[in-house]
């Protein structure tokens, strides 16, 4: 595409749209958030630059560090965002009084076809880490807050005698995070695999051995 036609494309794509400076600090954010989420999936932590989200979001870089302190930060917004959209898991930190299968849920809902996009940015953040200490940071923030809600949820199991209450809880929340994480690389072999029903219950009954689930 020539640099003229560039040029008429974006402002094609601009028109009818308000003004940054015009819209609402929420709104920016969620461009932001959204654009930045597309990007980090197709092109990767390092593929996507802070000057493509921008064009994406229809925003000056600038913007972004008036929203997030780094392209890291901004990567574990989005990837907190999908997971916290994935049923059951946003119950974590509520009241919801324990029920049976939750614990073998919180693994096996991970590998429904539909999450394909969390699970990519899921391997994307982990990659980050090991290479940008900003990342990292932000990552091990993340996990603790994940491992804490997952204590908590399998002391509620717990509470309820829906598992043995001999379970170590928090090394019980460590190898579902873990498992968590095998899902997501495990679709980057065998994509098939993942989102088959007979494979998500192996998986559900599987964590239920684990934790000795009790009907």
């Amino acid at each position: 595409m020539t640099a003229t036609k560039s040029l008429l494309s974006a402002a094609a794509k601009s028109m009818g749209r308000p003004r940054t400076q015009d819209r609402a600090p929420g709104e920016t954010r969620e461009r932001l958030v959204e654009a930045a989420a597309e990007l980090f999936a197709e092109l990767g932590y390092e593929g996507a630059s802070i000057q493509s989200i921008a064009a994406a979001a229809d925003v000056t870089s600038g913007t972004i560090y008036r929203h997030f302190d780094s392209k890291a930060a901004l990567l574990l917004e989005v990837v907190r965002r999908a997971v916290h959209a994935i049923p059951l898991v946003d119950r974590l930190g509520d009241e919801s009084r324990a029920a049976p299968g939750d614990i073998g849920r919180l693994v096996s809902v991970y590998a429904d076809p539909s999450l394909r996009r969390t699970r990519r940015l899921a391997i994307e953040i982990h990659a980050a880490a090991s290479r940008d200490s900003d990342a990292r940071e932000q990552l091990l923030t993340f996990n603790e807050r994940m491992h804490a809600s997952m204590v908590r949820k399998i002391d509620e199991c717990k509470g309820s005698r829906l598992v043995s209450k001999d379970l170590d809880a928090k090394r019980t929340a460590s190898l579902l995070l873990v498992m968590i994480m095998g899902l997501a690389h495990l679709e980057t072999l065998e994509p098939d695999l993942v989102g088959d029903g007979t494979w998500t219950r192996f998986v559900e009954r599987s964590v239920d051995v684990i934790v000795e689930e009790r009907s």
